[in-house]
């Protein structure tokens, strides 16, 4: 119903179901426009046998029975992606810090994935590794 992610917010599925209700928000500025970085698109920027968030997920995934088209959108939690007035994307530096939070409640039974950004063009050229915890 948007393309910001606020608390309270729900996810959706494809076919309108909710998923999950956001919960914690420490940052306020995630991404719901792109898809996951794939080998295509790597290929598109002349990098080749570039890991990708979407190669990893449908990997992670797998065993779940997810295959390759499943996987269409994604949340992109604390990436900054912004419009630009060429009507283009751009993704900054994100406004996260150590510590941010969002936290979403499942709202059915969900298999979840969840992938660190691979490319060094984004997150300021500098790859981290991401913390997780789910709670039941």
């Amino acid at each position: 119903e948007s393309v910001t992610l606020r608390k309270g917010d729900v996810l959706f599925s494809n076919r309108s179901g909710e998923l999950a209700r956001v919960v914690e928000d420490t940052v306020g500025v995630h991404d719901v426009m792109l898809a996951p970085c794939s080998e295509a698109m790597f290929a598109r920027r002349s990098e080749f046998g570039h890991p990708s968030c979407h190669g990893n997920l449908v990997g992670a995934l797998a065993p779940f029975g997810v295959i390759d088209d499943m996987l269409t959108a994604t949340v992109n939690v604390f990436m900054d992606v912004r419009i630009t007035p060429g009507r283009g994307v751009t993704i900054c530096e994100p406004a996260s810090a150590p510590g941010a939070r969002f936290a979403v409640k499942a709202l059915q039974d969900l298999v979840l994935g969840i992938a660190a950004c691979s490319s060094e063009r984004t997150n300021a050229g500098r790859c981290k590794p991401i913390f997780y915890e789910i709670l039941s």
